[in-house]
């Protein structure tokens, strides 16, 4: 569910600024 919300939110990036969107990229 992490890698899943981590990979959404890096490829939207602007859906929800998440320590894991950050983390990913």
């Amino acid at each position: 569910a992490v890698v899943s919300t981590s990979v959404t939110t890096g490829a939207l990036g602007l859906k929800t600024p998440a320590p894991s969107g950050t983390q990913l990229v």
